[in-house]
C-alpha cells in the first residue's frame, strides 16, 4: 500500500474520529520503498484528528457517503472479494479521496483530490487540487516550466532543468505548485511526463 491508500483509509476514520492502527515490522517497513511517505501521512491524519484541528465542517465534507454505506472490513483480504471489487469499478467511491497536509503558515488544510491517470506511462502516481486561497493555481505530484516543487508543503526545492522540461525527483512525495494552469491542463501535462 502506498501513501494515497492510507489517505483514504485515514480520511473516512477522521471523518467519524475513528483511531487507526497499523501492525508492522521493522523489516517489513525497511523493505517498503515508500514507508517515509506512509508514515508521514498516517502522522498527519493523526495528529489533526486527536488534537481537533478539522473543523466540523472539513469532518462533514470527509462524510461522502450514507452512514449506512459504510461497512467495517476486519482484514486487508476482504477488500478483494467480488462485492468490493464490484462497487469500486463502479465509480461510487470517486467523490471520496481528500488529501491532508501542513501549509506553508503550518496549518492543517484540506482538499479533494483526484488521480490523474497514466503519467510517465503509469509509473507514478499523481493527484490533482485546489487550495481556496490560491483558486487559479493546480497543485499536483508533477509539473511543467511555471511550477514551484516543494517538500514538506511551502519549502521550495531547487529545479533542475532537463533537455524538454523541468526534472523533478519522484523517490518521496513532492508537491507542485502550477502557477495559473487549471486542471484540465495540469492533466495534460502530467499525462505527458516521462519517467528517466
Amino acid at each position: 500500500m502506498g501513501p494515497d491508500v492510507f489517505e483514504y483509509v485515514l480520511s473516512r476514520g477522521t471523518a467519524w474520529n475513528c483511531p487507526f492502527s497499523i501492525r508492522v515490522t521493522p523489516a517489513d517497513a525497511a523493505a517498503h520503498p515508500r514507508a517515509e511517505d506512509c508514515f508521514d501521512t498516517i502522522k498527519t491524519w493523526e495528529d489533526a484528528r486527536i488534537t481537533g484541528k478539522l473543523t466540523n465542517a472539513q469532518r462533514t465534507m470527509l462524510k461522502t457517503l450514507d452512514p449506512k454505506d459504510y461497512e467495517y472490513v476486519k482484514v486487508w483480504d476482504a477488500v478483494f472479494l467480488p462485492r468490493w471489487v464490484d462497487a469500486w469499478s463502479k465509480g461510487t467511491f470517486h467523490d471520496q479521496e481528500h488529501h491532508l497536509f501542513v501549509n506553508e503558515h503550518g496549518e492543517y488544510e484540506l482538499a479533494p483530490i483526484r488521480e490523474v491517470p497514466a503519467v510517465a506511462g503509469g509509473r507514478v502516481k499523481a493527484f490533482l487540487f485546489h487550495r481556496a486561497s490560491h483558486p487559479d493555481d493546480t497543485y499536483a505530484v508533477l509539473a511543467p516550466e511555471r511550477v514551484t516543487v516543494m517538500r514538506p508543503f511551502g519549502t521550495q526545492l531547487p529545479l533542475e532543468k532537463g533537455p524538454s522540461g523541468v526534472v523533478v525527483p519522484v523517490g518521496s512525495r513532492r508537491y507542485l505548485r502550477l502557477a495559473g494552469i487549471g486542471a484540465d491542463q495540469a492533466t495534460q501535462i502530467l499525462r505527458g511526463a516521462k519517467a528517466l
